[in-house]
């Protein structure tokens, strides 16, 4: 487990003070599975386990959109500060498993990167990784076949199977669970 200095380093280095004022807004939380995150004003940074972001269609089917693994920083698309714009999109962040994270006010970073160059710097680091991971994600699914899309997530997160429930698996692929356990059994059966 990263500590979070070590976290906030793979996005941008940060000053000792910016460092010092950015841990004064955050708290370390511990949820289980299957809570739901609050999405008002807060944003996360993931210390341990998986967390899921997700929508629903207009049937009530929930569809995965990422999974956010150790190091991820997130937070909901409706804290954005998006030119006083409104979305409608709505953004679950749910635990697929025991996760302990860092959660603070969005408000209150957004003040601190107007006093701290740095901190500007790693909010638009954490932007570019969130823009290159939907980036990805499209990428996979529209030239990768079903077995690709398996392989390939289980070339990102080794063990996954063992993490997270099958059916969470088949749903981030945009598979069904039958078609997971068809491909698994092919490629296990060897």
């Amino acid at each position: 487990m990263k500590s979070l200095r070590d976290i906030i380093m793979l996005y941008h280095s940060i000053s000792d003070e910016s460092y010092e004022k950015l841990v004064q807004i955050l708290e370390v939380k511990e949820y289980k599975r299957k809570t739901e995150l609050s999405n008002s004003n807060k944003f996360f940074i993931l210390k341990k386990g998986f967390v899921r972001s997700s929508t629903s269609d207009e049937k009530g089917n929930i569809k995965t959109g990422n999974l956010l693994s150790e190091s991820s920083i997130f937070t909901s698309i409706k804290t954005l500060p998006l030119n006083n714009k409104k979305s409608s999109l709505e953004i679950k962040f749910c635990c697929m498993n025991d996760v302990i994270l860092y959660e603070g006010c969005f408000i209150k970073f957004l003040e601190l990167t107007k006093t701290h160059h740095n901190l500007s710097l790693f909010y638009n680091r954490t932007l570019e990784a969130g823009i290159k991971m939907i980036i990805d994600k499209v990428h996979m699914l529209a030239h990768l076949d079903a077995t690709g899309r398996y392989l390939h997530l289980k070339s990102q997160f080794p063990g996954i199977e063992n993490l997270i429930k099958l059916n969470e698996i088949a749903s981030y692929i945009n598979i069904t669970p039958i078609q997971l356990s068809r491909i698994r059994k092919k490629l296990y059966s060897v």
